[in-house]
């Protein structure tokens, strides 16, 4: 295999500010969306909408249906100094990694009060410059929509707008809290367009994988081989794995966004069975992995430099991408998390 498709250079490309998205469409499903054959190389314009015609009967769509939680808090230091969090990890609900801005304020064992009588206390520090909280009561995911917000991506260039941001920057079949971002393929999702699906006997399945912020950070790395995802929790019931395992040889297996494939990928067997149940993965895939059970995705366009970017050369080619990327940009699609969408056939 070409070696420089191990290069982090190989994946950055200048994306232009006015192309970020910082609404999403509307209504969900009027995204537009770019239309890859990998087998002729063609692509092609639609809209998420089109998805019923461009799919076939027995094809098989897997969502992710994590939720996100409000993981964005703003705290007072004992020295009144105001402070950002972003709650990244759970070690319990009373015990929680942070990103902090500005990190320096936050010394081991000094104490940050929150709204509602709420306090922490910071009791570790990681190598990578997280700390490690411990809450004065739990944060479940109600009481974190009374002390927190939607925690939109840094490239969005404003606040998060409270009842707007928390309703469209979820899913609308998200059903278990737990990540810190959306899986932003599902977002452009209707009831109407489901129903148009499964009116085309196209099944829709569900797999849960939590989102961490690690999902998103650019590798840092020169050697992309040497990038160490970080770990996600993630889940399959068995009636997913049911119906997935029972698909005809010809039926497209559609993941819907990078997480859901990644936890397809992670639990499938050599001959591209599936299994149900929890786990954990930090599956990094890029150029040479060997592809077990998703035959089509739904996804994006990611930021340059990113594990996910790599991910969907992998899947595309890196020729292919980078064309469909050029096109994009030249077509003046939207980018990134609130942006339109691709798929890749």
């Amino acid at each position: 295999m070409n070696e420089s498709l191990f290069s982090l250079e190989a994946y950055q490309f200048e994306a232009p500010k006015e192309l970020i998205a910082q609404y999403p469409a509307h209504p969900r499903d009027s995204a537009r969306l770019l239309i890859i054959d990998r087998t002729t190389g063609s692509i092609d314009e639609g809209v998420v909408s089109d998805l019923p015609a461009l799919l076939s009967p027995n094809d098989a769509m897997i969502f992710n249906n994590t939720k996100v939680i409000h993981a964005a808090l703003c705290g007072i230091t004992a020295e009144n100094k105001t402070i950002q969090l972003l709650l990244t990890k759970a070690v319990s609900l009373n015990e929680w990694w942070v990103l902090a801005k500005p990190a320096r304020l936050l010394t081991l064992g000094m104490t940050v009060l929150f709204p509602e009588g709420v306090t922490a206390t910071v009791m570790d520090a990681s190598a990578e410059g997280q700390r490690l909280l411990v809450f004065s009561e739990p944060l479940t995911p109600g009481r974190l929509q009374s002390l927190g917000s939607i925690p939109l991506p840094p490239y969005i260039q404003r606040k998060a707008v409270e009842e707007f941001d928390a309703k469209r920057y979820q899913t609308i079949y998200g059903q278990k809290f737990g990540s810190v971002a959306a899986p932003t393929a599902g977002l452009h999702f209707t009831e109407s367009l489901f129903s148009r699906l499964r009116a085309r006997d196209i099944s829709t399945s569900f797999v849960t994988l939590h989102v961490g912020t690690g999902t998103f950070l650019p590798i840092r790395s020169p050697d992309i081989r040497k990038h160490q995802m970080h770990t996600e929790s993630f889940e399959i019931p068995e009636d997913t794995t049911r119906v997935l395992n029972a698909l005809p040889m010809s039926s497209r297996r559609l993941a819907v966004g990078t997480t859901s494939l990644r936890v397809l990928e992670t639990v499938a067997g050599e001959g591209g069975e599936i299994s149900s149940g929890y786990g954990e993965t930090n599956l990094f895939v890029y150029p040479g992995y060997n592809f077990r059970f998703v035959s089509s995705l739904l996804t994006n366009f990611h930021t340059p430099g990113s594990s996910l970017l790599v991910l969907v050369s992998a899947f595309m080619g890196y020729e292919l991408m980078k064309e469909a990327y050029r096109k994009a940009i030249e077509r003046k699609f939207r980018l990134f998390s609130y942006g339109d969408a691709m798929l890749i056939l």
